[in-house]
């Protein structure tokens, strides 16, 4: 446990020095990624590839960043992405690389603080959206993403839990390889 924690600290502390090495290289204008917020982290043969919560349009919009480093520290990719709603990308986001490369991130958008809409973005192995869906179940108990996982034939599972001022659910999604959603299944 010791040494998992120790790894994690060593990565985290790599991945602040390369972002500001990388922030100071960028335009004022540009996308400002924060290390307290990185979301994910994928550790591939030849780079970095993580999420990170960002800016758009000068701090007027919430974004978030798909960063790409290679192991050298050097920035190879970044892509951002906005939506009309805030997306909560801090503990509620799940991130995953796919057996074919590419890659899925999983969000909450919101509304209010009860009002939230899932929100399962399609990636190319350069960061490009493919397809974003956002799933809105009719049950805002369930409607809270928190885990992520692909499957072998290619559908998603996403793990939900919602909550009222006076109830709470947990759930279960199935999404197929383009983003459909095949059935919702609340544990009430």
């Amino acid at each position: 446990m010791k040494a998992i924690i120790f790894i994690l600290l060593i990565c985290t502390s790599f991945l602040k020095a390369q972002l500001s090495s990388f922030e100071m290289d960028m335009a004022p204008e540009d996308i400002e990624p924060s290390y307290d917020y990185i979301i994910g982290l994928i550790i591939e043969e030849d780079k970095y590839t993580f999420l990170a919560n960002t800016n758009c349009e000068h701090n007027s919009i919430s974004c978030l960043a798909f960063c790409q480093i290679d192991k050298a520290g050097k920035l190879i990719n970044l892509k951002k992405y906005s939506f009309d709603l805030p997306i909560s990308s801090n503990s509620n986001l799940n991130f995953i690389k796919n057996h074919d490369g590419t890659y899925t991130i999983a969000a909450n958008l919101y509304k209010d603080d009860y009002i939230r809409y899932p929100v399962l973005i399609k990636l190319d192995q350069n960061g490009d959206s493919l397809w974003t869906r956002n799933y809105k179940t009719g049950n805002p108990l369930i409607d809270n993403i928190v885990g992520l996982e692909a499957i072998s034939n290619g559908d998603y599972l996403m793990v939900s839990y919602g909550f009222t001022q006076t109830a709470g659910d947990i759930g279960l999604l199935r999404i197929d390889s383009i983003g459909n959603l095949k059935w919702v299944k609340s544990a009430g």
